[in-house]
């Protein structure tokens, strides 16, 4: 984990040291009325080391937002897609209006539609700066997305008693159920909203395939019933 750490610090340095040099190209840009802001997001799965992007999830996006002191700004009002290695970098110019920012990354797929981050420095969570003319301030996102859970109970569909030991599914992972037939499978990384098939299997009763969309960050509620062969 502390070699990963290191890997996406020396990453955002490396992006933010360009952006930098491009900066020194043009030292009028610099005036003493503009503040600039230089910043980094980083999107990947919640504590693992597959980040967003291509090619795990090409419709990664991500948009940042700026607070001007009465409302919320879209700085470009246009959704980049992350980089192969998760990563998106941007340059802004805040002019001289306001003394203080507030700045948030929200992360959305190409359609527009949101999903839920853990902290640190998510939608919910917003970077705060002070303005500062004539200089730049640089400023790194690290969004992740949050794990999806399912949860329920599995029954026999004539007798509509719980049946311990079926053998629950999803995207590669797996969990039995315990007494009275209750599951609970957690801390999958799926893709927001997005159907998966959850299968239920156990010698003696007939295989049980549902689909449900996920919900990052929330508990699906998924019960069946099975019946024996």
């Amino acid at each position: 984990m502390k070699k990963e750490r290191t890997s996406r610090s020396a990453v955002i340095l490396a992006l933010l040291v360009v952006i930098v040099a491009m900066l020194a190209l043009a030292p009028a840009a610099l005036a003493a009325e503009k503040n600039y802001l230089l910043g980094s997001v980083y999107g990947s799965w919640y504590n693992s080391k597959m980040p967003l992007g291509p090619p795990a999830w090409p419709h990664a996006a991500v948009e940042v937002v700026y607070w001007d002191g009465t409302q919320w700004v879209p700085y470009d009002n246009k959704l980049h897609t992350l980089d192969i290695s998760g990563f998106y970098a941007f340059s802004i110019d805040l002019g001289a209006v306001g003394e203080y920012y507030d700045l948030y990354a929200m992360m959305l797929t190409t359609d527009n539609a949101a999903f839920p981050l853990t902290p640190p420095w998510s939608a919910m969570d917003p970077i705060g700066f002070a303005n500062s003319p004539g200089n730049f301030t640089v400023i790194s996102f690290d969004d992740q997305v949050l794990p999806t859970m399912f949860s329920g109970t599995v029954k026999n569909s004539k007798t509509r008693k719980g049946i311990k030991g079926v053998k629950v599914t999803c995207a590669g992972k797996s969990v039995k159920t315990k007494a009275k037939g209750k599951y609970t499978l957690g801390n999958l990384l799926l893709k927001p909203g997005t159907a998966y098939k959850i299968k239920f299997t156990k010698k003696g009763y007939v295989t049980k395939g549902v689909s449900k969309k996920s919900s990052p960050g929330a508990t699906t509620i998924v019960n069946v019933r099975m019946r024996k062969k």
